[in-house]
């Protein structure tokens, strides 16, 4: 039962509630009631059961309990039903006033009043393209832009930079360097921008470290272990903390975070201090919001649950995934991706870091609305990080 599962799932994930945004009239009965409290804030079972009388309706609901993801759908569903009843209402009640007489011009108006709140809009072409002509001028000024240079001017000369509204994918075996390539654009890029890197491989610190080698030019080794051969290393290192401090990045490095615990934080964070740009240390490490769905459908979730953040934030959204074994040793291409089809049908960008001894490129595996093709980078093998 739909109002089953939303109520459940509201139950157990209380951040649900504001973003489903059901009207109380959607629900019947007892479930009607257990929703006005929810949206009064109570999100405590025993304290609703004590307020509605529902104790086994509650446990039988929290039981029902679905992902986020799927919640959301059943909201949709729920919402759907209900203005189909409203329109199914609106029209009788129209019928029986045009039987006695009523003026239809009127009848007609009033209907519309009452049909017309759709969540669909309709927008002039000609606005659009204006909308257009300000990102040129932007881009020509260096303003705010609809897309974000990564700060590797080969790979940007051909996608133009991370478009706000992308769902962007990372692809490598491991040791190829997708989280040195993340790394590297989340610092190229915070500068300038709003920058979240969600690390669920390596901790914090690690992640501060490498972005220490990378922008003072010092060994990670030696600056892990403290070596400095010199002062001159300890100079750089102060050189690049100033640099680093006026940085606009924030990372996390919570372990087995779900997506929908990565868009709540997102959601937060650009509310409170603005956010342009998140990256995702990768997909395989998260949780899936629905544990009993096969592998593949878990990444078909994430994947989708990404790119509805990366539309709903208007932020380019930067998923890092692995290649499978039939990947080692050859060059990358899209159905090399495990669990592919999710990540090659919903992403709008794939890049794959190559590195073959001292050759390194990005492969442009898949862009929604540019040329795919391959470009030279510098892998630098002291720093762990692509230039």
């Amino acid at each position: 039962m739909i109002e089953q599962s939303i109520i459940g799932s509201c139950l157990v994930h209380p951040n649900l509630v504001d973003e489903l945004d059901i009207p109380s009239g959607a629900f019947t009965g007892v479930y009607r009631k257990v929703w006005d409290c929810l949206k009064k804030g109570d999100t405590d079972p025993n304290i609703i059961a004590d307020k509605v009388g529902c104790h086994d309706l509650l446990h039988q609901a929290m039981d029902a309990f679905v992902s986020e993801q799927s919640a959301i759908e059943c909201a949709e569903e729920l919402k759907s039903q209900y203005n189909k009843m409203i329109a199914s209402n609106a029209l009788i009640l129209a019928a029986k006033r045009v039987s006695v007489g009523e003026d239809i011009d009127s009848v007609i108006s009033s209907l519309s009043k009452i049909t017309g709140g759709s969540e669909y809009e309709v927008t002039n072409i000609a606005d659009i393209v204006d909308e257009i002509a300000d990102d040129i001028a932007n881009r020509k000024h260096a303003t705010h832009s609809s897309t974000i240079l990564t700060g590797f001017s080969n790979l940007d000369n051909i996608t133009g930079g991370l478009e706000r509204g992308y769902l962007v994918v990372i692809a490598g075996r491991p040791s190829m360097g997708k989280s040195a390539l993340a790394l590297n654009m989340a610092a190229n890029m915070a500068p300038r921008a709003r920058i979240g890197f969600f690390s669920l491989e390596m901790d914090k610190k690690l992640v501060a470290y490498r972005i220490v080698s990378y922008m003072s030019g010092t060994e990670l080794r030696k600056l892990r272990l403290s070596k400095f051969e010199d002062d001159s290393g300890l100079r750089d290192f102060r050189i690049s903390q100033e640099a680093i401090s006026r940085l606009k990045l924030f990372t996390m490095d919570k372990p087995a975070m779900k997506m929908s615990d990565i868009r709540s934080v997102s959601r937060r964070q650009q509310a409170k201090h603005g956010l342009d740009c998140i990256f995702i240390d990768y997909v395989g490490l998260m949780t899936p919001e629905d544990k009993k769905l096969d592998k593949r459908h878990q990444v078909g979730d994430i994947t989708k649950l990404a790119k509805q953040t990366a539309r709903e934030l208007n932020i380019p959204v930067v998923l890092l995934a692995q290649l499978n074994r039939e990947a080692e040793g050859k060059t990358p291409i899209m159905s090399m991706l495990k669990e592919s089809g999710s990540l090659e049908e919903d992403a709008d960008l794939i890049l794959f870091p190559y590195r073959d001894n001292d050759y390194a490129s990005i492969i442009i595996g898949k862009n929604r609305n540019g040329p795919t093709g391959k470009v030279s980078v510098r892998w630098i093998d002291k720093t762990a990080s692509y230039k």
